[in-house]
């Protein structure tokens, strides 16, 4: 049996993401292994490109803010299943589906668990994020549909 000491769980602020990390923290919890939350907080293009408005820096921290915010619900659902866990709030400015894979292979991560998002205007782009990510991991991923 392959032991997942090192769960990554690449979370996009959805229902669905939440049952992800549900499923890696019982995972988790059964297999002694800690989970690593990653929320990815794309960099928005400033409205005057050349230079952040206050409004923008309001709006950047505001999008922070609501991260490290979820970062506590994360906590209570890998405490509930005995899972160890963390939480990982990045600003990224490039595609997330690179930095996932990057962190991932990086940070040797044994399992990745992700599923597509429920809202129907970003699932398409979701489940190419999730393609990318299966085709260049050095690890298992865990689709959850």
């Amino acid at each position: 049996m392959t032991e997942f000491k090192h769960i990554l769980v690449p979370f996009d602020n959805s229902e669905k993401g939440l049952k992800s990390i549900t499923t890696a923290s019982k995972i988790a919890g059964n297999l002694g292994g800690k989970i690593t939350i990653l929320q990815c907080v794309e960099k928005k293009i400033p409205k005057f490109m050349f230079f952040k408005t206050k409004q923008d820096k309001i709006d950047a921290a505001r999008d922070v803010n609501i991260a490290e915010n979820e970062a506590s619900k994360f906590r209570e659902i890998a405490k509930k299943y005995g899972a160890n866990v963390a939480t990982k709030i990045e600003k990224i400015e490039d595609d997330p589906h690179q930095y996932i894979i990057d962190y991932a292979n990086k940070s040797d991560v044994d399992l990745v668990v992700m599923n597509p998002s429920e809202n129907i205007n970003t699932t398409e782009i979701h489940q190419s994020v999730v393609d990318k990510i299966s085709r260049n991991l050095n690890c298992s991923l865990l689709r959850i549909q």
